[in-house]
């Protein structure tokens, strides 16, 4: 980046402007932290229209809801730490 020395002023926009896309970047998910998100998206409406389909038409078995349930948590803390991870540099 480049600076004006004799007129300051005009830097002004600039460096608020450079201050302002590094914050935004810094809470914009990058592709790992989307992926993550629809996969426990994903899982989580899997879990709810299993169980659903559980409740009344007894399909399905309680193992394979646990299993979605345990799959749904597993994913939901690794996106919790990839969020911290990247706050917490």
């Amino acid at each position: 980046m480049r600076l004006n020395k004799k007129c300051p002023s005009i830097n002004a926009p600039l460096i608020l402007y450079v201050r302002e896309a590094k914050c935004i970047q810094k809470y914009m998910p990058n592709g790992d932290d989307m992926m993550i998100r629809r996969i426990t998206l994903v899982l989580a409406i899997f879990l709810v229209v299993s169980i659903i389909v559980y409740h009344f038409f007894q399909l399905l078995t309680m193992q394979i809801i646990t299993v979605l349930l345990l799959l749904t948590v597993i994913c939901f803390f690794m996106q919790l730490f990839l969020e911290r991870k990247k706050n917490n540099p």
